[in-house]
C-alpha cells in the first residue's frame, strides 16, 4: 500500500510539473513548422524503409490557437461542439504519432540488435529520449482530456524535439547499415505486427 502511494504521489507530482510547463512555458504563438523535419539528418532511409515520421504541418492545424479564435468570434454558438471534435482529432493524431515513433523505434531496436559498432553513449541518449517521449505522450493525452487540445501547444513542440532527437539519432545509426538487412528487419516487422493483430 506504501509502495502504491508513492507512486501517486510522484505521478501526480510529475503530471504537476508537465502542466506548470504547459500552462506557463514559453507562450508566445510558435509555430510547430521547422526547416528540420524529424529525421533530417537522413530523409531517404526513413522513407526508403517506410518509417514515417509525425507531420509538424498537420499539428500546426490541428493546434492552432487561430482557428479556436475564429469560431469563438465567428460562431460563438458552434464554439463548444467544435472543441469537443477538435479535442478527438488532436487525440486521434497524438495516438498515430506515438505509434509511429514507437514503430520507428521498435524497427531500430531489431535492426542493430546485433550491431558490435553502437557506441554507449548514443544508444542512452536515444533511449533516455524515447522513455521520455512516452511519459510526455500520456502526459499530453491526459492534458487533451482535462484543458483541450489549445494549451498544450508548447507540449506537442517539445514532443517534436524528442522526435527529432530520436529520428536524427536512429537515422544516422541506420544509415550506416546495409540497406538489404534492413529491409528485411522492415518486412520481419511487419510480418510480426500482422501476427499481433
Amino acid at each position: 500500500m506504501t509502495g502504491t502511494l508513492i507512486f501517486l504521489v510522484l505521478g501526480l507530482m510529475l503530471l504537476g510539473i508537465l502542466l506548470a510547463i504547459a500552462l506557463y512555458g514559453d507562450q508566445s504563438e510558435r509555430s510547430l513548422e521547422s526547416d528540420r523535419e524529424p529525421g533530417a539528418a537522413s530523409p531517404a532511409i526513413f522513407t526508403d524503409l517506410e518509417l514515417h515520421c509525425p507531420s509538424r504541418l498537420l499539428a500546426n492545424r490541428i493546434f492552432a490557437q487561430g482557428d479556436l479564435d475564429f469560431v469563438s468570434r465567428e460562431a460563438p454558438l458552434l464554439e463548444r461542439t467544435f472543441l469537443q471534435e477538435r479535442k478527438k482529432v488532436a487525440l486521434l493524431w497524438l495516438k498515430d504519432t506515438r505509434f509511429c515513433m514507437s514503430r520507428m523505434f521498435r524497427f531500430y531496436r531489431m535492426a542493430v540488435r546485433n550491431n558490435p559498432a553502437l557506441e554507449f553513449r548514443t544508444e542512452l541518449k536515444i533511449a533516455s529520449y524515447y522513455v521520455l517521449l512516452i511519459c510526455m505522450f500520456s502526459s499530453v493525452q491526459v492534458l487533451i482530456n482535462l484543458l483541450g487540445p489549445f494549451r498544450v501547444r508548447g507540449m506537442i513542440i517539445r514532443i517534436f524535439g524528442l522526435a527529432d532527437g530520436i529520428s536524427m539519432g536512429v537515422g544516422r545509426i541506420l544509415e550506416a547499415l546495409d540497406r538489404a538487412s534492413l529491409v528485411k528487419t522492415r518486412d520481419d516487422l511487419v510480418q510480426q505486427s500482422g501476427l499481433d493483430d
